[in-house]
C-alpha cells in the first residue's frame, strides 16, 4: 500500500531544507522523482548528493511566483501522479527584530506580501497547474502541501529569547500563510475531489538545521517527544500522503510535531 513503484512525483522547493529527504524518500518508495526549484545551482548541488547515493532525480528551474513559468514547468512535466508543494519562505529571526512585539510591529508591509506570494500564491498557482495536468491526463493524483506547526498554533516567542543578548521574534508572515495553506489545500480537496485527486497538507513542526543550542534545547523542552524534528522524520507521513495507504484521506491536516500543538 505504500508503494509508488511506476508513479511520477514533483516535489517544489526542490533545493530547500526538506527537498533532498522528500525526493529520497519517493525515490525508496518506487517514484520517478523531478525535483523544481528557482535556484539552479543549489538545486544541481541536491541533484549530485543524491546521484552519490544512487539516487537519479530529474531537475527543473521554476519561480513559483511567475504563473507562466509554473505552468510552463507543469504541463511540461505532464504526466504525473504525485505533486508536493514545499517551496516556501521561511523569514528567520533577525537581529534587528528585537522582543516579541517586533514579530508584528517590525514586519513591514513588503515583507509581508513577499511571503504570501511565495507562501499562498505561489502554492495556490502550483496546485491549481498540478490540478489541471492531472485532469488532462486522466491521473486520479495526489497533491501535499507543506504547511507548517505554526499555521496551526501561534508561535511561542519565548523560544525566541537566548539566555544571554536581546531577545528576537518569529514574524507574523510565516504562520499567517501556513495557516492559509490549510484553508487552501481543504478548499482545493472540495473543488476537485470529483476527479479522484486527493489534496492533503503535511504540517511539520520545527526541523533541526543550524539552529543554536539554546534554541535546539528550548524547542525540545516545548514538545512532547523533548526534541525537534529530524529531516527523516518527515519522511514516513509524506509517503503515507502520497500512497494508497491513505487512498481514503484528503482536505485532511497531518500534523508531525512531536506533540507540540497538543500540550
Amino acid at each position: 500500500m505504500f508503494s509508488l513503484d511506476g508513479q511520477k512525483a514533483l516535489v517544489t522547493g526542490g533545493a530547500g531544507l526538506l527537498g533532498e529527504v522528500f525526493a529520497s524518500a519517493l525515490a525508496g518508495a518506487g517514484a520517478a522523482v523531478t525535483l523544481l526549484d528557482v535556484d539552479a545551482e543549489r538545486l544541481a548541488a541536491v541533484a549530485e548528493r543524491l546521484a552519490a547515493r544512487r539516487i537519479d532525480v530529474d531537475t527543473a528551474v521554476v519561480d513559483i511566483t511567475d504563473e507562466a513559468s509554473v505552468a510552463r514547468v507543469v504541463q511540461g512535466a505532464a504526466p504525473f501522479d504525485v505533486m508536493v508543494n514545499g517551496a516556501a519562505i521561511d523569514p528567520k529571526v533577525s537581529a534587528d527584530a528585537v522582543g516579541r512585539g517586533s514579530a508584528l510591529l517590525g514586519l513591514t508591509t513588503e515583507d509581508f506580501r513577499a511571503s504570501t506570494e511565495v507562501n499562498l500564491v505561489g502554492m495556490f498557482t502550483c496546485t491549481r497547474e498540478a490540478v489541471r495536468a492531472m485532469e488532462a491526463h486522466g491521473r486520479a493524483g495526489v497533491i501535499v502541501n507543506v504547511a507548517s506547526v505554526y499555521g496551526v498554533v501561534a508561535p511561542d516567542q519565548r523560544l525566541y529569547e537566548p539566555p544571554t543578548g536581546p531577545a528576537g521574534a518569529k514574524p507574523v508572515d510565516y504562520p499567517a500563510t501556513k495557516a492559509g495553506v490549510i484553508g487552501l489545500t481543504r478548499a482545493a480537496a472540495a473543488a476537485c475531489g470529483h476527479l479522484g485527486i486527493r489534496v492533503n497538507a503535511l504540517v511539520p513542526g520545527g526541523v533541526r538545521a543550524e539552529q543554536p543550542e539554546w534554541f535546539v534545547d528550548a524547542y525540545g523542552r516545548r514538545t512532547m517527544l523533548g526534541r525537534m524534528a529530524e529531516t527523516d522524520d518527515l519522511a514516513g507521513p509524506l509517503v503515507f500522503l502520497c500512497s494508497d495507504a491513505s487512498r481514503y484521506m484528503t482536505a485532511a491536516t497531518l500534523v508531525v510535531d512531536g506533540g507540540l500543538s497538543q500540550w
